[in-house]
């Protein structure tokens, strides 16, 4: 299928695409929002699970054959301007994705759409930042998609590592004892994690949620 990577040109759209596009637009008032009711491009499935909502409309046009998806926020564009954003984007100023109002949207470089993000105050840092704002409606630790180790495994890991955390070895910019991270992969090869990934498990940089054990996991 051609289109979701590399704008394809929208002068390939004829007269039966336009018509049947805007069968697919809710249009309402000209300063309101126009919802879009076909496809829409699917959100990020890590491991078969879903992680974002769905994503931009898409609009279907065949050419001698071959089938190319388009986003219809950047049909819309190009409707209302009659000019095709080519390598451009098409930013929302509304920030709806599904929105097809073309005066909702502005053609812009990938700067300028996150200047327009900042501008908003869309681009939250420090504790209003999503994964702290709303940390219970985001994976972590073992729940996320990515994760390689448990719980259990990161206890065992800072377990072994107990003397040089307690001694201030596994600090930021201290060296780990030598051989520590290496005796770990070699006598616990179920923890698939590479040495970097652990030394900050040690240094407490990730996973800090989980606390020190109580007992010696490694005896």
């Amino acid at each position: 299928m051609k289109g979701d990577n590399k704008p394809v040109p929208l002068s390939i759209l004829q007269a039966k695409d336009i018509e049947r596009f805007w069968t697919l637009v809710d249009r309402r008032g000209p300063d309101e929002c126009w919802p879009w009711k076909g496809p829409r491009f699917p959100g990020y499935f890590p491991k078969g699970k879903r992680y974002f909502k769905e994503g931009y409309a898409r609009f279907y046009v065949t050419r001698d054959g071959k089938c190319y998806s388009l986003r219809a926020h950047r049909v819309a564009l190009f409707l209302v301007t009659g000019k095709d954003p080519g390598d451009l984007f098409s930013c929302h100023s509304c920030d709806n994705v599904i929105c097809c109002n073309g005066l909702h949207m502005f053609p812009g470089t990938q700067q300028d759409n996150m200047d327009d993000c900042v501008s908003k105050g869309r681009q939250a840092t420090g504790d209003d930042a999503g994964p702290r704002k709303w940390i219970t409606s985001r994976p972590r630790g073992e729940a996320h998609y990515f994760s390689k180790v448990n719980y259990a495994s990161v206890s065992l890991i800072l377990s072994i590592g107990r003397d040089a955390i307690a001694a201030g070895r596994a600090l930021p910019g201290r060296k780990l004892p030598k051989g520590l991270v290496p005796s770990i992969k070699a006598s616990h090869p179920e923890i698939d994690l590479c040495t970097a990934h652990i030394a900050r498990i040690l240094r407490r940089q990730i996973w800090q949620y989980v606390p020190m054990p109580a007992d010696s996991l490694a005896a």
